[in-house]
This record gives structure tokens, sequence and C-alpha cells, in this order.
């Protein structure tokens, strides 16, 4: 139905149905839309009218309907003009003649100003064709069934947790409770790109479309403010959206689907191109109470989803900490004149630093500490790939620079994923009391003589590599040293050194060799006396690498 809104003028805002065929506007009482001067008032049918000179004439203008379209007539429609003249869009209207009005046309006669109004410019404009019974049946829910829909809605969400069939369940409701909808469509913001992501579509057409198009703008406006859009006419609100060109849209409502904070992650979008299928406010308030209740449903959905996704990847952590823990020696190597003591405390559920006793024969012990670059699932694969490997290579070398060599060679490929390893290789012969190591670019070890209670470092600096996978055929050099009875021998990964503190201060190599010359202990002793003062200087933070230590000592 077509009316007319006060733009300037007594009443401003207020509204005036034509619901006639012929609506007589002036000051007289009898017309049916009363008008004074913008000191006096806009009435309907009689209202009073002022004490104050006016000059809108008696009966100023007339507006007709013919066959659902509106015309307007300068004067009383029965050959007496106005006073002074009647205007469309700043054109005077010619007398006698009449003009025909479009949705929007402003009129002013004299110091008033009105908006003609009308949601279509043919017969299904009128309020018969709106309400006809033929229209409302097919599209219109009645409001009892919109609450039976409503509540039938709210039942489904609530029975079910899971994502993916909650957004249909979604879509297909909407579809029921908007009987004017063309389409409907659940579209969700992709968590990564931020791109917009529809989910779901459902439309009433016979062909559904391929690649169906959407109102981008009216869902990144509704998303931005995270408030519901109604717009009933798209194109003019959105002239310069290429989304909107083209798709004939006649009426939209969009409402957004949020967080417990406030956050938008999706919207509903409800869309009908029929222009006798518009959306109202009271459409648009339904469409908003269909997504809160839907926002909070899809909210734990994901929170639901993700719980199994968190559950699901700490049984596989828990796995591969134990795939992890299985490539580790099961128990300390047992060797005549000497004791042992091991331990690898991973900074996440597994970490890429690697031990190992390899029984070589003729009393000769392989002893092999390792630390690939990061930590984390990726440094326990490169882990693990290099623990069998290791074994072979230093069983079938006969020298330990060779093993070293070859175990460079197998780490070559991995370089490409910016993955090396850090390695202390050391052979033990249990005979002469020898150690005989290599060093691929690791900490060096260090020696706790008993004899004078110094600490010693047990490389020669010259004779440290790099680490694995870096350069291809590097010749490694190895150096000897001599245990004396009672001496210690550690060798540690970076995490013993690097451990931080609240002040991001290191635990560092001079902690580390006070706490050897305070120790005149067996190798386990010292380990754990080493890892105690570890964890009291990191106390209060959180484990920035692995840790491994290995002690070795010759009894005394």
């Amino acid at each position: 139905m077509a009316h007319l809104r006060t733009l300037v003028g007594p009443n401003q805002g207020a509204t005036l149905a034509l619901d006639r065929d012929k609506s007589v506007l002036g000051r007289a009482k009898e017309c049916h839309i009363q008008l004074e001067s913008a000191a006096g008032r806009v009435t309907m049918d009689g209202g009073s009218g002022g004490k104050h000179e006016n000059t809108v004439s008696r009966k100023h203008a007339v507006i007709t309907r013919d066959q659902g379209q509106y015309y307007i007539e300068d004067g009383d429609g029965k050959g007496a003009k106005s006073r002074n003249g009647t205007f469309v869009n700043g054109a005077r209207v010619p007398f006698p003649e009449r003009v025909p009005l479009k949705d929007k046309d402003v009129i002013k006669i004299c110091d008033v100003e009105l908006q003609f109004e009308c949601d279509d410019s043919d017969s299904s404009s009128t309020i018969d064709a709106a309400i006809s019974h033929d229209d409302s049946s097919q599209f219109l829910a009645g409001p009892a069934e919109k609450l039976q829909r409503l509540l039938e809605f709210s039942n489904r969400l609530s029975h079910t947790l899971d994502l993916e069939p909650l957004l249909p369940v979604v879509v297909e409701s909407l579809l029921q409770l908007f009987k004017q909808a063309d389409r409907v469509f659940l579209i969700l913001v992709d968590e990564t790109s931020g791109e917009l992501d529809p989910r779901i579509v459902r439309s009433r057409r016979s062909e559904e479309e391929p690649r169906p198009r959407f109102s981008a703008s009216i869902v990144r406006k509704c998303l931005a403010h995270v408030q519901a859009l109604l717009s009933n006419n798209v194109a003019e609100q959105f002239p310069t959206s290429d989304s909107v060109a083209g798709l004939s849209l006649r009426s939209v409502m969009c409402a957004p689907l949020w967080t417990q904070q406030g956050k938008a992650f999706g919207v509903l979008l409800v869309d009908s191109t029929n222009k006798k299928r518009k959306f109202t406010q009271e459409d648009l308030a339904l469409l908003m109470g269909v997504a809160s209740q839907a926002s909070i449903a899809l909210t734990n959905a994901r929170f639901h989803r993700d719980a199994l996704a968190r559950e699901r990847l700490n049984r596989d952590l828990a796995l591969a900490r134990e795939v992890a823990r299985s490539f580790l020696p099961a128990q300390l190597p047992q060797v005549g004149g000497y004791e042992f003591f091991a331990r690898n405390e991973s900074a996440l559920a597994v970490g890429g630093d690697y031990y190992d006793f390899v029984p070589l024969g003729g009393n000769r012990l392989g002893i092999l500490l390792g630390d690939v670059t990061g930590k984390g699932v990726a440094a326990a694969l490169v882990m693990a790939r290099f623990s069998a490997q290791a074994c072979a290579c230093l069983r079938a070398e006969a020298e330990l620079t060779d093993a070293v060599a070859a175990l460079n060679g197998l780490m070559q490929p991995l370089a490409l994923a910016d993955r090396f390893m850090t390695l202390a290789a050391l052979t033990l012969d249990a005979d002469s009391h020898t150690v005989t190591m290599v060093n691929a670019g690791h900490p060096e070890p260090l020696v706790l003589r008993r004899a004078t209670g110094a600490v010693e470092s047990a490389n020669a600096d010259s004779v440290i590599g790099v680490p694995l996978g870096v350069i291809d055929d590097y010749e490694y050099e190895a150096h000897q040293i001599t245990l004396q009875p009672g001496d210690n021998l550690i060798v540690f990964s970076d995490g013993v050194t690097e451990a931080l503190d609240k002040n991001g201060r290191q635990f560092g190599i001079k902690r580390l060799r006070q706490q050897m010359e305070q120790a005149v202990a067996s190798p386990r002793e010292l380990g754990e006396r080493i890892l105690r003062a570890v964890e009291q200087h990191a106390a209060g933070c959180s484990q920035f690498d692995d840790i491994t230590l290995v002690c070795l000592g010759r009894t005394g």
C-alpha cells in the first residue's frame, strides 16, 4: 500500500496512508489529507488546523489511484488550480495535467515536503493484492505457524552437537519460517583466510544454481557491525556492488551469527527476487531470533568439535610420545668398571633430542647424543628416522669418523626441509679406558677429574665439525681422552645450558661447571644434581627446549 511520509513540516516522520482511489490534499477540513504550512500541522480527515496564516490552498492537490498506478494533479480536481502550485522532485506539476508518481518521489506543497512511498508501481502494490488468499497462503506464514516452526527449530537444535548435521537444520528451518524466500544461505567466515564460505544453500527453484551468488556487500556489512540488515531496495542501497549487479534481488535479510564474545563468525542470508515477496521488520526480528539460537547452537557445536579434535590430538601425541620413547634405551648398559646415568625430558609432548647406547663388541660401547633443530612432532620424526640409521652406521664402520660421515650423508635430504642435527658420537673402550669422540656441531662434553676436582672440556676446539645435514662429504675428525678412576664424563644437549629463568637468563656453561666442581659423586648423583639445578633455575617458567643428559663414570 502506498503512503506519504512527512519530510519537512509539522509531524515530521509521520506516514499518511493513500488508501483511497482519490485522496485530496489541502487545508480544508473535508480534505482526506489536511495540510498546513510548516508552522502548522499535517493531519488526516478533519483534524484541527491551527490559527495562523496558511499558504496552502483549501484543496491544493489530488492524488488518484488508477489500476495500481498513482498520479498527482494540482488543484481541487474540478477545474480550480492551487494558489502556489504543486511540485514533484522540484518540477512544477502543470495544470490541469496529472503526473505519475514513483517510489521515493518528493512532493512539495508550499513549505511542506512529503515523500511518496510505494512497494510497487503496479496492481500488486494494493492492499488487496498483498493480502489476497492465494498470495498469503503460498508465501506468508501466519504468527501461529511461525511460533510452531520456531519451537520446532529450537527443539531440533538442542538434539545435536555435531556441527555438520546442524547446518542444514538451520537453513531448512528458515525456508519453512519464511515462505516468501527464494533462497536461504548459511555463510561462515573461513577461520584461516577470512573468506566467505557459503556452507549450505537451499533454493525453491526447480533448477539449482551450480555456483549460487549472493550479496557479499550486505554480508560484509552485517559481519562488520554484527547487526541484522533488511534491504528492499538492494540495487539502490548498494549501487557499486558487483555481487549485487545482475542478481535481480528485490528483498534481502541478513542476520549475523556471533560468539559469546560478540564476534561474528557467519551470517544467515534470506533473499527474494519476486516483487510480491518482500520482507518486513517483523521478519527481520524473527530472523534475528533464529540467528540468536543458531549462534548458541553452532558455538556449542564448534566447542564440541574443537574438544574432540584436541582429544584426538592428545591421543595422537600420547602415542607419539610412547613411540619416541621406544627409540630410547630401555635400560642403562652394563659395562665392567663403569656406571651410567641418562635422562631425557621433552619440552613438548614429543621432542627432537636423542640418545642411545650401542654395544660394539670387544668390551666397546657406542654412545650417541643428538639434537634435531626445533622441537615437537617434526623434530621427533627426524629423530625417529635417524635412530635406526645411527645404530647401523656405528656397527658397520670400523672408524667412528666414517660412521658419522655416513650419517651426515643420510641427513642431506632432510636439510632441504631446513632440518639438521647436532651430534656427539663417542666410543668407550673399557679395556683401555679411552673415549674416542666425534663432534658434529654439538655442545662440548665435559670431564670431571676426580683427582683434582677440575672440570675440563673433553673436546679439542679444532675437532668440532659442522652439524649433520649441512655440508655434504664433510670430513669429521676424532679426539681421544683417557678416563682415570673416579672420573665422570657428561654429554648434554643445549636444553641444559640454555634453560631460561624468569628474567630470561640462561643457565649457562658456567653454572654447569660449578655444579660439577661441587660434586665428587657417582654418575647418577652428578646427573641428578645438574638436573635439579636446572629445574631450580627455570622455576616458574615453561621448559624452553628439550633436555637430555648422559653421564658415564669410571668406578674408583
